[in-house]
């Protein structure tokens, strides 16, 4: 038969604690009654063992790191190899100096300069060097052959030697020249036949030899030459150089 905490058997009342306690006997309006004895529950009044408080602690303190290791696992931090203060700082644009030990910033390679007159300026196989521009002609030639500009003539003088190991031919028809106004001339190689001994068209130059000629451009009376564009071929990136 099963019994319920409250259950009076031979003077015994079934406590919460699933024992049997002795009850005592009051007089009631019907008669004497049984009355169970107010059983205490195990829990109350007692305290809780030390070691419960200890566990307590420990574990909150563990569910604490937990969240936190969680809320910052998106955020990188430095490795071994850099730490933080190894980052190069940024420096505010004040003028001001910046703090010692701070890295300064790689120094930009200064842009090679432009040969001038006189100097030489290599492309490819070919090694140049002007030594003249004249832009005081409007007529070349003489009283039988000759041709007049339709602007006036500016002839420049070059040195060119092949410093390849292999013959290369110079074209004049690949040189450019340019003014302060930015236009681009190409030469007038028609004309160039009116000079003698131009070498300006035309030369199969061998390794280690050199050529001196004259390159004609047509150009407006109000061009002022400032910086010439020389070739090896009629393909290559050319190389500048300055002559005002």
């Amino acid at each position: 038969m099963q019994y319920n905490p409250g259950d009076v058997v031979n003077g015994h009342v079934l406590g919460t604690d699933n024992q049997w306690h002795p009850v005592s006997v009051a007089p009631q309006a019907g008669g004497w009654q049984t009355q169970p004895v107010p059983v205490p529950s195990p829990t109350k009044g007692k305290r809780k063992p030390w070691w419960i408080w200890v566990v307590a602690a420990v574990g909150g303190l563990i569910l604490i790191s937990m969240i936190g290791s969680a809320l910052g696992g998106g955020k990188s931090t430095p490795s071994n190899g850099g730490s933080a203060a190894a980052a190069a700082p940024v420096i505010p644009s004040t003028g001001s100096p910046a703090a010692p030990g701070t890295p300064s910033a790689p120094a930009q390679p200064a842009a090679p300069a432009i040969p001038g007159l006189n100097q030489p300026a290599r492309d490819g196989k070919f090694e140049f060097v002007v030594t003249g521009v004249d832009c005081a002609k409007t007529k070349i030639g003489d009283q039988y052959l000759s041709q007049t500009a339709q602007g006036k003539y500016c002839l420049v003088t070059v040195k060119v030697t092949n410093i390849s190991s292999e013959p290369q031919t110079f074209f004049g028809s690949n040189q450019k020249a340019m003014d302060a106004q930015g236009r681009k001339f190409e030469p007038d190689s028609a004309a160039a036949i009116y000079l003698k001994d131009s070498k300006s068209l035309l030369e199969n130059i061998n390794p280690g030899n050199s050529v001196s000629g004259t390159i004609v451009f047509d150009v407006p009376k109000d061009a002022t030459l400032v910086e010439l564009e020389l070739h090896d071929s009629a393909f290559s990136g050319g190389v500048k150089v300055k002559v005002a």
